[in-house]
């Protein structure tokens, strides 16, 4: 738990647009992960196996709030912590930060939790296709779309 604990949490946060809810749905996701242990096969990876309980328990989760991440996406920003050494760069910091997860809850679920996994997490298209259960090819076609969006939604950013 402690080795994944900080990694699922922002896992959490990124589907469900808050920290407090983040850090429940993840404690019960552990919980679950714990009780369903005799479940986990030995050739997966165990924290494919946990993310992919994680996702799942999030969308469980917002079904049940009937909400969308964006309606708290200000919470991320004021419980974000500025690593800026002075105010103004704290403020550009928390602006952009608001921007990135702003254009990021506005993504379709399947692209939002493929881009999280790969640019925030920094997992590779076999762990994803194996969390999300699809192919390596929708895994691909999730990311490109949501790069498109993104580049779309922050302004326009060149492609490389």
């Amino acid at each position: 738990m402690e080795e994944y604990q900080e990694r699922a949490i922002h896992v959490a946060c990124s589907f469900l647009g808050n920290w407090e809810d983040a850090r429940d749905v993840t404690q019960e996701a552990f919980v679950k992960a714990y009780e369903h242990l005799d479940s986990f096969k030995e050739n997966s990876r165990f924290y494919t196996w946990f993310y992919r309980l994680l996702a799942n328990h999030c969308k469980d989760f917002l079904r049940r709030k009937k909400t969308r991440p964006e309606d708290s996406a200000p919470d991320l920003v004021e419980n974000a912590v500025s690593l800026a050494a002075n105010p103004r760069e704290a403020v550009l910091h928390q602006e952009l930060e608001s921007e990135i997860y702003a254009a990021l809850n506005r993504l379709p679920l399947q692209q939002r939790n493929a881009f999280t996994f790969r640019y925030l997490e920094g997992m590779n298209l076999e762990e994803i296709a194996e969390i999300m259960d699809l192919s390596g090819g929708a895994v691909k076609a999730h990311l490109w779309q949501a790069v498109q969006k993104m580049r779309k939604n922050l302004g326009g950013i060149p492609h490389e």
